[in-house]
């Protein structure tokens, strides 16, 4: 199992939600956890969304990227992905905490636990290992209730018994891809085996007590005894009003059924113009049976509550061990969504290495690769491999965006110790990972221009930089004009490569990389022998473009000019043709007949 070296870290304080104080699933408070099982008619227990929600984005994510940047790599697209089915499992992926620099030995132990479960167990079984924690009960008030020996509940004892169940059942099924402990979930699930219905429920069945054997035919011994006294009067009062029997507590007499007053052994409860509503007058028989019967049922109220109580001692014992159990569970449940999301898109376990770099081969972004498949796209994986500052140029829609964001994707996966989607990897545990340029969140509410918060969102991300960190640079400067954005880029990238920053920049901007230290990918872009025309429809448009479009991205020279597809593309998107030809007349055949072009 992951130790604590793992990245996985389980809060001990106290937090406050729905109203009621919750807390966390630790031995020492588990007394405590009591008090919060009900909230206005709705459950506030720990580990259910009310305080364990992803609410910055998951499993402490803000620790390496902001939230613009997190939501830039697409994070809480993959916190779908890997979402547990049970508030267990939820609470142990939201406590998991990035790795820090130093500790890839941790990560790398992390994500081979993640590879090798998907392995040994394989998509089916982890489906049907996650269908038997879907519906688990949340049974820490039950443990609560049972720590203090008080009483507990028919349901409390059922729910218990279904977790017991539940540990059971996943010990069968994982063989050796978790080692889990089955004496306390055995021994309570004895325990209170016979009292499971085939209802699906719990009774307080006999076989706990003798007493209760005891106690039951005490009172079906006084309940017969009241039967026949209360019998008696009713056949005697039924003759009395010429009825064939009464039945029920209370019945209704008509005035024209009796002369003057009720018979004997008939009270009037209530009385209508037309009718009396009525119960029978107990005699001195009747009451002394009624008095048994109602000792017989205090008794066996009694009994009820002296084996309950027993049986919380007796679960008593077994507290810490099924608190072990449940962090167990939602570690098993965490792994398994992890071991699925692995699976399905086929990832790997990185190396992890010292130095400010990160390469990949076959990389993929999820997120996107999953939204082209569902429209029948096809997506193109990416190899990389950044060290100091890396700078790509192609043409619009040519993914320079994506392989930013398939870059930092992979980063933040390996992060979090969590297998990445490409066929090798080789990844730094970055400090910071920080989004810039398109797509960077504006914090001033709108008050600032498009290059002015880039600006400000630029300064502030160099004032706090800490290293190893990764920086995503997304066109920068491209509201502002070619020759000084262009100037600014560059003074960018020294500055970067002064301050040691692993950064990938995607940019349109000429002859940036003839003027600093950087590598240079390039887009291969439109295919030689794509024909591109307007297409009827903008869903045919984009698949059109996405079939003409090469994606691949290679490394090329640092005076290799940026490739522009833009005319092309606008013809493909379906802009007059009189405003294509006018601009590349203007061009003055700069762009040439798309059949000689390289």
């Amino acid at each position: 199992m992951c130790d604590r070296a793992s990245g996985f870290a389980v809060r001990a304080s106290a937090e406050r939600c729905c109203g009621d104080r919750c807390f966390d699933r630790r031995s020492e408070i588990f007394r405590a956890a009591a008090i919060c099982s009900e909230s206005g008619g709705r459950r506030a227990t720990p580990g259910l969304r009310c305080i364990c929600r992803f609410d910055d984005g998951g499993m402490r994510v803000r620790e390496v990227a902001d939230a613009g940047t997190a939501r830039q790599l697409r994070w809480e697209w993959l916190l779908a992905e890997i979402e547990p089915v049970s508030d267990y499992g939820r609470q142990y992926l939201t406590a998991r905490k990035p790795f820090a620099p130093g500790q890839g030995e941790a990560a790398h132990k992390s994500a081979r636990r993640f590879c090798k479960v998907a392995s040994l167990l394989g998509e089916e079984r982890i489906d049907a290992m996650r269908a038997m924690l879907r519906n688990l009960p949340d049974v820490t008030p039950v443990l609560a209730r049972a720590a203090m020996r008080d009483g507990l509940s028919d349901l409390q004892l059922f729910e218990l018994l279904r977790f017991c169940d539940a540990v059971l059942d996943l010990a069968k099924s994982s063989d050796s891809a978790f080692q889990i402990p089955t004496e306390a979930a055995g021994c309570i699930a004895e325990l209170l085996r016979s009292g499971h219905t085939e209802k699906h429920s719990f009774f307080l069945d006999d076989a706990f007590s003798d007493r209760l054997v005891h106690a039951r035919a005490e009172l079906r011994a006084a309940q017969e005894t009241f039967d026949v006294a209360h019998g008696r009067l009713a056949g005697r009062l039924a003759q009395a009003l010429g009825r064939a029997e009464i039945t029920g507590p209370e019945f209704i007499v008509m005035r024209t059924e009796v002369s003057g007053a009720l018979p004997p052994g008939l009270r009037a409860v209530r009385e209508a113009p037309t009718y009396f509503l009525c119960e029978l007058e107990l005699d001195e028989p009747a009451l002394r049976a009624l008095a048994r019967r109602d000792e017989a049922f205090a008794a066996l109220a009694q009994a009820e509550h002296e084996v309950r109580a027993s049986l919380s001692s007796r679960i008593a014992e077994y507290v810490a061990k099924l608190e072990h159990s449940i962090q167990l569970v939602g570690e098993i449940d965490g792994t398994l969504a992890v071991a699925r999301f692995t699976l399905r898109h086929e990832c790997v376990v990185p190396e992890y290495v010292s130095g400010a770099e990160l390469a990949a081969t076959g990389a993929r972004f999820v997120p996107l690769q999953v939204e082209l498949q569902q429209h029948n796209r096809t997506y193109t994986a990416i190899d990389f491999q950044l060290s100091g500052t890396t700078v790509i140029t192609g043409p619009n829609m040519g993914g320079k965006s994506a392989a930013l964001q398939t870059a930092g994707f992979i980063a933040l996966c390996a992060a979090m110790g969590i297998p990445v989607p490409a066929t090798s990897a080789r990844v730094c545990l970055f400090t910071q990972i920080v989004w810039l340029g398109s797509g960077a969140p504006d914090d001033s509410g709108g008050l600032l221009s498009s290059y002015a918060s880039e600006v400000v969102r630029l300064q502030q991300s160099l004032g706090e930089l800490a290293l190893p960190a990764l920086f995503l640079i997304d066109e920068p400067a491209r509201t502002t004009t070619p020759i000084e954005g262009s100037a600014l880029l560059v003074a960018l990238i020294d500055h970067l490569n002064a301050r040691g920053v692993c950064a990938f920049v995607a940019t349109h901007l000429s002859g940036v990389t003839q003027k600093v230290l950087a590598k240079h990918y390039a887009v291969r872009g439109l295919r030689r022998h794509a024909q591109v025309s307007a297409a009827s429809d903008l869903e045919a448009a984009l698949r059109a473009v996405g079939d003409a479009m090469d994606y691949t991205i290679e490394e090329v020279g640092t005076d290799a000019p940026p490739r522009s597809d833009a005319l092309y593309l606008a013809q493909a998107l379906g802009l007059e043709s009189t405003l294509i030809e006018r601009a590349r007349s203007i061009l003055g055949g700069e762009v040439a007949p798309h059949a000689k072009r390289s």
